[in-house]
């Protein structure tokens, strides 16, 4: 899978992804989810960390910031992280699912670095893997699935050639609360916080 799930806050999307997830991990597989921010990478393991105890899944979470590291790697397990995923010397190698939240936020370089992570291949092989001789040494090909608000040009392009796979989220979920944006002048800023 090379796929790129577009869907507006709310809509699911990490629910998504963690099912796509718990598939990996049924089979025997790790799975790797980086966000862009800290804050964002704490919201996604506490949110997948909730959502399994409340269906009494017991799958190892673990996750990786700069101010946290891996630690008693269990195989299989779900791994969220930000960039510091990046500074790893090598993610497992049995990972066959790549998530990136909030895509727009990676550059190539980076998204690249992340499957020659799980798959021991060099950056300058590692284009975009789409064969068996891309995979890695125990012969597994991670899937990728990149997820957005905001899809930016050049991945609409790669939709649009072919490269990459769309599914949209074009609802919110049932009694899912509004996004409500706001414009808050600088004298109301405190407030704001509060």
């Amino acid at each position: 899978m090379y796929r790129l799930l577009n869907g507006e806050v709310g809509s699911g999307k990490t629910v998504v992804s963690l099912l796509a997830a718990l598939a990996c991990v049924d089979s025997g597989f790790t799975t790797v989810i980086m966000a862009p921010t800290t804050i964002l990478a704490h919201q996604h393991y506490e949110s997948v960390t909730t959502l399994l105890k409340r269906a009494d899944i017991h799958v190892p979470v673990q996750l990786l910031t700069g101010e946290t590291s891996l630690s008693n790697i269990t195989l299989p397990q779900i791994i969220i992280g930000t960039h510091a995923l990046l500074f790893t010397t090598a993610l497992p190698n049995n990972t066959a699912l790549i998530v990136i939240d909030e895509q727009h936020r990676f550059g190539v370089v980076q998204r690249k670095k992340l499957m020659q992570l799980t798959t021991g291949k060099s950056s300058e092989t590692q284009e975009t893997a789409t064969s068996e001789q891309d995979a890695s040494p125990r012969g597994i090909l991670p899937h990728y699935l990149t997820m957005t608000a905001t899809p930016i040009p050049r991945t609409l392009t790669m939709a649009l050639y072919g490269s990459t796979s769309v599914s949209i989220l074009d609802e919110l979920p049932p009694g899912r609360i509004p996004v409500r944006t706001h414009v808050v002048s600088e004298n109301k800023r405190r407030a704001a916080y509060t």
